[in-house]
């Protein structure tokens, strides 16, 4: 068996206290038999808080004090479990997070999860092309999946990544290329044509305007469709504001033309941690369209950053892609939405959506 993960993936390691969104906040962690078998024979004085910080009601969990850490989180942002019992006493949540995993017969992918700061500073600034590595593993059970279409996605991704990893494109151009490609797969994919061409012989997607309310409800969905952990104001402000938002575009990516960047390898982890996937539904279009248009929208959120900030830096672009993925990424009920969106939602059509890039 093998694992493939991107090439940062080793380079992640938690910075604990360090950390600018501790995710022992804000998050119910559940933990595994294997761990609360070792806690149930904890014997020494450690013990009592141990077990008082455990729920057994339903799925075993971290009971989470009144402002939302784990009990074990101390004042100084340590894990006292680690302190007093070691590393190997985490349970499995705690030992992987933000490190992700899909199964796919003999082949285990994995990444880094961008809801994570560090992990989203590794992934934005990455400074060279995407690729992957393959390591041996022992065998784990596996999720079955059709390898012919397996290998056809795989084609699929492999051009869309080294597209976007094109600069000598636009980055936009390439955005709505790739959205153009995975549009024509799909439907090519649906009438039992299973070769994976390649995107420069996906049809151009024609240049639509580019004034306000074509793609806004794309937005409005952002905002008024989804649901969101603590405060989404700022999907909220994003919407209201977006008219000056977009007039502040260009501006804001002559000012800073790093963050195009950020964007690519956003779009690039997006792609590389979702399209996939598709090999279990029949159905990948959908997920290429929510890498392109959560690129885009992290765009936006760039610039608005920059609107109300007369500024803009590493820092603000990391935590504005922690927090998408946060909102939405890390929310079974919000990608579903989405993905059902992109087939049935007027707002998404594929004309807005390139309409959307557009401002990018």
């Amino acid at each position: 068996m093998l694992l493939r993960t991107p090439y940062y993936y080793s380079d992640f390691h938690c910075i604990a206290d360090k950390c600018t969104d501790c995710c022992c906040i804000g998050w119910e962690i559940d933990i595994d038999k294997a761990a609360l078998e070792k806690y149930s024979k904890v014997t020494n004085e450690f013990s009592t808080r141990l077990k008082s910080g455990i729920s057994l009601s339903g799925t075993p969990h971290f009971i989470l004090d009144k402002e939302e850490r784990c009990p074990f989180l101390n004042s100084e942002g340590l894990c006292d479990i680690y302190i007093n019992l070691g590393e190997e006493a985490l349970c499995h949540i705690c030992a992987q997070h933000p490190r992700y995993y899909e199964w796919y017969g003999d082949i285990k992918e994995g990444g880094i999860g961008i809801c994570c700061p560090e992990a989203a500073r590794l992934v934005l600034t990455c400074g060279k092309p995407f690729s992957c590595y393959d390591t041996p593993i022992p065998y784990e059970d596996s999720r079955d999946c059709h390898k012919e279409f397996y290998c056809y996605l795989s084609d699929v991704r492999q051009n869309i990544i080294e597209h976007l990893n094109n600069k000598s494109l636009p980055l936009k151009e390439r955005l709505k290329n790739v959205l153009s490609y995975a549009h024509i797969m799909q439907e090519r994919y649906d009438s039992f044509d299973t070769r994976a061409y390649d995107i420069n012989e996906a049809p151009n997607p024609e240049s639509f305007g580019t004034t306000g309310e074509e793609y806004r409800g794309i937005i409005d969905f952002f905002a008024n469709s989804l649901e969101f952990m603590g405060d989404a104001d700022i999907f909220e402000t994003l919407s209201r504001d977006l008219d000056a938002v977009v007039k502040n575009s260009d501006a804001f990516f002559s000012s800073y033309p790093k963050a195009y960047d950020y964007l690519e390898n956003l779009a690039v982890y997006f792609i590389w941690r979702h399209l996939l996937k598709g090999v279990f539904e029949d159905e990948f279009y959908s997920r290429a369209a929510f890498s392109v248009i959560s690129c885009a929208v992290c765009g936006l959120l760039f610039i608005k950053h920059f609107s109300d900030n007369s500024g803009f830096n590493e820092k603000a672009a990391v935590n504005t892609a922690a927090y998408y993925s946060k909102q939405v990424e890390y929310s079974e009920e919000n990608l579903e939405r989405l993905f059902d969106a992109f087939y049935d939602n007027a707002y998404f059509s594929f004309e807005n959506m390139l309409n959307l890039l557009e401002n990018l």
